[in-house]
C-alpha cells in the first residue's frame, strides 16, 4: 500500500539447474521490467527473487554475479549443498535479505 514500507517479492525457482549468466540477466530484467508492470508496480517497487539449483560452486557463483550487477532490489541464491555459501555471502553482494533454516528444518534444498 502507498506509504507502506511493504514490497512485493516476485520470485522464480529452478529446481533443475543454474542458468548461464546471460540467461539469468535476461530473467531478472524480464521480472523487473515486465512482470512488475503486470502487477501494477514500478521496477524498483518490487524485490526480484531468483533461486536455482547448483551442481557446483562455479554454477552457484553466478548467483552472486547477478546480485553484484543488479540495478534494483534483489535476492539471488543457489539451492543445494553447492549453493550454501551464496546464502551466507548474499548480503555482501547486495541482496535485500537472505535466509536459511535451523538444522533439520529445511524448507528448500540447500
Amino acid at each position: 500500500p502507498q506509504g507502506s514500507q511493504t514490497r512485493l517479492i516476485l520470485s522464480t525457482h529452478n529446481f533443475n539447474e543454474v542458468l548461464p549468466l546471460s540467461d539469468l540477466r535476461t530473467l531478472v530484467k524480464k521480472i523487473r521490467l515486465d512482470d512488475s508492470k503486470t502487477v501494477g508496480l514500478g521496477p524498483i517497487d518490487i524485490i526480484v527473487k531468483v533461486a536455482q539449483m547448483a551442481a557446483s560452486s562455479d554454477e552457484a557463483a553466478r548467483m552472486l554475479c547477478i546480485l553484484a550487477e543488479s540495478e534494483g532490489p534483489i535476492v539471488a541464491l543457489a539451492m543445494g549443498e553447492a549453493g550454501v555459501f551464496t546464502r551466507i555471502l548474499a548480503p555482501r553482494f547486495g541482496a535485500e535479505f537472505t535466509f536459511g533454516c535451523l538444522s533439520g528444518r529445511a524448507s528448500a534444498p540447500g
